[in-house]
């Protein structure tokens, strides 16, 4: 199959380009931006609730092995925090 010519120039699909690729690609980083700054802002809650939870029951003598599990395993925390490793 032979190779077709290039346009010629004045031809709408040389001199026609987007004008607004700055624009696209402005907004795709700032979307990026915001999306790491979500992703380290969640994590850093998830370490202070941790944290909090930890602290609150570490000074009320709350058992932290099974103070989360014993209101839903009963008298097996253990067993239940056993089986949900894994998954």
């Amino acid at each position: 199959m032979p190779r077709r010519a290039p346009p010629p120039a004045g031809h709408p699909a040389v001199d026609e380009r987007p004008r607004d690729v700055t624009a696209r690609a402005y907004r795709a980083a700032a979307q990026q931006g915001v999306n790491g700054a979500g992703m380290v802002l969640a994590g850093a809650l998830g370490w202070f609730i941790v944290i909090a939870t930890g602290a609150t029951l570490g000074a009320t003598g709350t058992d932290v092995q099974t103070a989360a599990l014993a209101a839903v395993a009963g008298r097996y925390p253990s067993l239940l925090f056993g089986v949900g490793l894994p998954a």
